[in-house]
């Protein structure tokens, strides 16, 4: 993540071929992705956020990626909090 100079969040989900070779499948994981980031992301911080995709998420379902990006969300802005106090 990256403090930003803007009044909102911006997001970016990375998916390499690598990972999954189907374009159809990388793109409905990644909108699964910012779907759960829409409905999660704090109003209040000015943060870039890049998502990188690992292998192993491929075998979440949607309510075990929403759990891990619920984490990985409140730990990056609790982390963003102690860097602008």
């Amino acid at each position: 993540f990256h403090l930003n100079k803007e009044e909102f969040n911006r997001y970016s989900v990375v998916i390499s071929k690598k990972i999954l070779k189907q374009a159809t499948a990388r793109n409905q994981l990644r909108r699964q992705c910012y779907e759960i980031i829409r409905q999660l992301s704090p109003q209040d911080h000015s943060i870039d956020f890049v998502i990188f995709i690992k292998h192993s998420a491929l075998q979440l379902d949607f309510h075990q990626l929403k759990e891990h990006l619920t984490n990985l969300i409140k730990k990056i802005t609790s982390n963003s909090q102690n860097q602008n106090g």
